[in-house]
């Protein structure tokens, strides 16, 4: 693991461990929830936050560890991609109506998917 080949140190891996038993109880919390926005965003700042920023805080991809982040938000260059998506003929033919301009990552969308306790 991370802590086994040096990526973290012992301190930093009991401080993420630490972080783990209070994190599923918020988990639980915002599953239980009938509103779950509020419960489900304290949630998730409460458990990646502690779990991705020792990575990321390195220049490390939490996606795969043995490699750099070299682009940000999510590690990986997605130009090729996101030209392909944002191609009208290509959004004409996924009956994409009316065109849409395609982000590899969208802040809006991640909270929703968050709030909504997924």
């Amino acid at each position: 693991g991370s802590l086994g080949h040096g990526i973290i140190d012992k301190g930093t891996f009991e401080a993420m461990e630490d972080t783990l038993k209070p994190c599923h109880d918020l988990i639980s919390r915002c599953q239980a929830s009938n509103t779950k926005a509020y419960p489900c965003i304290v949630a998730y700042d409460s458990c990646v936050m502690p779990q991705l920023f020792p990575v990321l805080s390195q220049g490390l991809n939490p996606y795969d560890l043995r490699k750099r982040c070299i682009s940000q938000p999510l590690c990986y260059d997605f130009d090729a991609e996101a030209a392909f998506l944002n191609d009208p003929e290509v959004q004409r033919s996924l009956g994409a109506q009316p065109p849409r301009d395609w982000q590899t990552c969208s802040y809006a969308m991640v909270m929703n998917f968050i709030a909504s306790g997924d």
